[in-house]
């Protein structure tokens, strides 16, 4: 089966550079950190991922855990533990949301807070915030949390994110973002100022998490040399979403209005079976989503990554094309 789907855009899940960065470091390190980094889990190769993500992303510093949730959830239980106004996006990922729960007063518009939470882009919706117009309504002391793990790799120049995309550079901004998608691997970071980076680099939620495996930062650093070292890297997936985009226009199906690897497909209750098995017997992978804020019939989550070569592309806009196209009886998206 050709595969439309995951988080992989890049990729470097099975480039031989990120799979030889790891293979090398589980052989010198072992498998796991062993213990906190506030102990004896901390390794070389943890301060080098954190120097590389914030020369990358373009902050002052940065902080891995072992997951982009954790990193959220870290974050929200630092900056907010003084009770400060908060706007949560309602399209924003539920770990931001749960963030609330560390502390925060919820006001219901982004002009009263001081403290805004975020992604950088909504991808199965084809959506992405006014990042410049949050940061406007923000106070001199405020903070503009932007998860970005779904813009990092995919944006900005070279994939530095929906940040570096919108052109803005804040020390109020904070970024967090994951290695589990476009970067290929795992764990998650947070990019801001040195002195929120320590406050959370000394809370509970940090100190009393296993470090993350060397192995996945030596992969993640990797990821990050690839991107910046080799412009072709990321330059394979903006050709490959233009190169989906003209395909399913040509076939008259409708196209959300950013340029994303993610395409998404309503479809109605009763009407998933026809294209899930046409999809199946041409030998495409496009799997069949359904989330709690989604429609009641769910979606279609099409992922074109740099891997698909423009047959593979062609052949999935035919398909979508009979079932979605502007001539198509089949579904009314």
């Amino acid at each position: 089966m050709i595969e439309f789907s995951g988080c992989d855009y890049l990729g470097l899940r099975t480039h031989p550079a990120v799979i030889g960065a790891a293979r090398a470091s589980l052989a010198a390190d072992g498998l796991g950190a062993g213990a906190s980094r506030a102990t004896t889990g901390e390794h070389p190769v943890h301060l080098a991922l954190e120097r590389a993500v914030a020369g990358f992303l373009g902050t002052e510093a940065a902080l891995l855990l072992p997951s982009g949730a954790l990193a959220n959830l870290a974050l929200c239980a630092t900056i907010l533990e003084d009770q400060p106004t908060v706007w949560v996006d309602p399209r924003a990922h539920t770990s931001l949301r749960d963030g609330l729960r560390f502390g925060g007063r919820e006001v219901p518009r982004p002009e009263e807070a001081k403290v805004i939470l975020t992604d950088g882009v909504f991808p199965s919706r084809g959506e992405e915030p006014d990042l410049p117009a949050l940061l406007a309504a923000l106070p001199a002391d405020g903070h503009l949390v932007v998860d970005d793990c779904h813009g990092t790799g995919v944006l900005g120049a070279r994939g530095r994110g929906s940040v570096n995309a919108a052109g803005l550079e804040d020390p109020r901004i904070v970024i967090t973002t994951t290695f589990s998608k476009a970067l290929g691997g795992a764990g998650g970071v947070i990019a801001t100022r040195r002195v929120i980076r320590d406050r959370i680099a000394a809370h509970p939620l940090h100190v009393g998490s296993t470090a993350l495996p060397p192995a996945w930062a030596a992969a993640g650093l990797a990821a990050l040399e690839l991107l910046r070292n080799d412009a072709t890297i990321h330059g394979r997936l903006l050709d490959r979403i233009a190169r989906a985009r003209a395909a399913l226009a040509a076939e008259g199906v409708p196209l959300p209005p950013l340029p994303l690897p993610v395409f998404r497909f309503d479809v109605p209750a009763a009407g998933t079976d026809g294209i899930l098995a046409e999809l199946k017997a041409t030998g495409l992978s496009v799997p069949h989503i359904h989330y709690p804020d989604g429609p009641p019939g769910g979606y279609l989550r099409a992922v074109v990554s740099a891997e698909r070569t423009p047959e593979e592309i062609e052949r999935l806009a035919e398909v979508l094309g009979r079932w979605y196209g502007t001539s198509s009886a089949h579904l009314s998206p």
